[in-house]
């Protein structure tokens, strides 16, 4: 929980256990590639638990992306995991409260709507049983798989 990433071509990125956390995972393709160095970030996730670090982490992928574009990212593709707030009645641990069900529906709207201003149109979004938890990946090949735990 609370974590952002970030990879270059050929490395993998995971986060686990997204239940009620929000899950974001955005890759992009380099027109033209440094000639020798560092290769450029070119994939990037994110773990966002409803807290204290919620803006910080969004802020931190946010940058990482936004400097990645800077720097000739294109192509960029971005899924986002959120829970099905009409399961979140059904949740096996916690029983919410109709406050708290609008409070996360309004979140998950809110994040969706920035991921769609930081990428562009071409965003996928994934919504799960709040009692099927999620794992997000990002393969060395850049596909962004979502799978259950």
């Amino acid at each position: 929980m609370d974590q952002v990433g970030s990879g270059t071509d050929k490395d993998i990125l995971a986060t686990y256990g997204l239940a009620c956390c929000i899950g974001i995972a955005v890759v992009g393709n380099y027109t033209q590639l440094p000639p020798c160095g560092n290769q450029p970030a070119s994939k990037f996730l994110a773990h966002l638990a409803d807290g204290p670090h919620f803006k910080s982490i969004w802020e931190a992928m946010k940058h990482r992306v936004q400097h990645a574009k800077a720097r000739g990212l294109r192509s960029i593709r971005a899924k986002v995991v959120v829970v099905d707030t009409a399961t979140l009645i059904d949740d096996e641990y916690v029983t919410w409260s109709h406050q708290a069900i609008l409070s996360q529906k309004e979140q998950n709207l809110a994040i969706i709507k920035e991921v769609g201003r930081l990428v562009g149109k071409n965003i996928d979004i994934v919504q799960h049983h709040i009692n099927d938890e999620k794992d997000l990946r990002i393969t060395s090949d850049k596909q962004i798989l979502v799978t259950s735990i």
